[in-house]
């Protein structure tokens, strides 16, 4: 009798789960189980396909970011030709992908579409529309039932207040802020920082920054308990960074958090 097991599968996997679905069909009264294994397997291939679709995303981050750190060493429009041509494949990539998403109904790809769409929209500067689509993606990760999954709400979080800020809702960004700031520090948060302590300093850190910089970027000055709050997390965050080098590089946190606070005369 052929060994089906019900757990979620891996691309690893994937090979011998057909061989054993194969078996396990030809075996008299396995329908339901058989059936049932076929469900799983077409669920991970679609999966996949999701996840090479965004691979595609990457490569065209990628490009613009190669775009950006040639300044100097290439002619101008041979640099604004490779960024557009990353935007594109950045924007068909991410709309395929939903695309893909709602047609077979992905759910488990779901909750991280909005995060690709959101940036998409991001380099436009259309942050209203990048705020609906970082807030869908916030919701439908809080609602995951595995921690490492729902934890990236409070990553997204960072990114949808940053956008809210530089879409004119500046007191919604920074009570989002400041609310996932603290939320660091329980919870999803806590088992992220026992369990990952880079990626856990990187994200606090990285909410706190993105803030900063939207609120400069839109030319607000925080007053009252709103800027003691906000320093309060940018002087956090450079506690968090400041570790030994055993523990990763932070170099480009402390270096962002530095610049900001002498642009506040800190």
């Amino acid at each position: 009798m052929a060994e089906i097991k019900s757990e979620r599968i891996t691309l690893e996997d994937l090979p011998q789960r057909r061989q054993a679905l194969a078996w396990l069909r030809e075996e008299k009264g396995k329908s339901r189980e058989a059936l049932k294994e076929a469900d799983l397997i077409e669920g991970r291939f679609h999966e996949e396909v999701v996840d090479i679709i965004w691979e595609h995303y990457l490569i065209g981050k990628h490009m613009i970011m190669e775009a950006r750190e040639k300044n100097g060493l290439v002619e101008l429009p041979a640099r604004v030709m490779k960024s557009a041509e990353g935007y594109l494949l950045m924007r068909s990539s991410a709309l395929k992908a939903q695309e893909y998403i709602d047609r077979y109904d992905v759910a488990a790809k779901r909750p991280r579409s909005g995060r690709f769409l959101g940036e998409v929209e991001m380099l436009i500067g259309n942050h209203k529309k990048a705020a609906e689509y970082f807030g869908k993606s916030v919701s439908l990760f809080s609602k995951m039932d595995d921690p490492s999954d729902r934890v990236n709400a409070l990553e997204l979080s960072g990114f949808w207040a940053e956008a809210l800020i530089l879409g004119g809702k500046a007191k919604d960004g920074v009570e989002i802020a400041t609310q996932t700031f603290k939320a660091y520090d329980q919870g999803d948060g806590l088992e992220l920082k026992n369990r990952d302590y880079y990626t856990w300093a990187v994200w606090k850190s990285g909410c706190a920054i993105k803030a900063w910089h939207a609120l400069f970027q839109k030319g607000i000055s925080p007053e009252g308990k709103d800027r003691e709050t906000l320093v309060e997390m940018l002087k956090g965050s450079g506690e968090i960074v400041n570790v030994p080098p055993t523990w990763g590089d932070f170099s480009l946190r402390r270096d962002e958090i530095t610049s900001i606070m002498k642009s506040l005369r800190l």
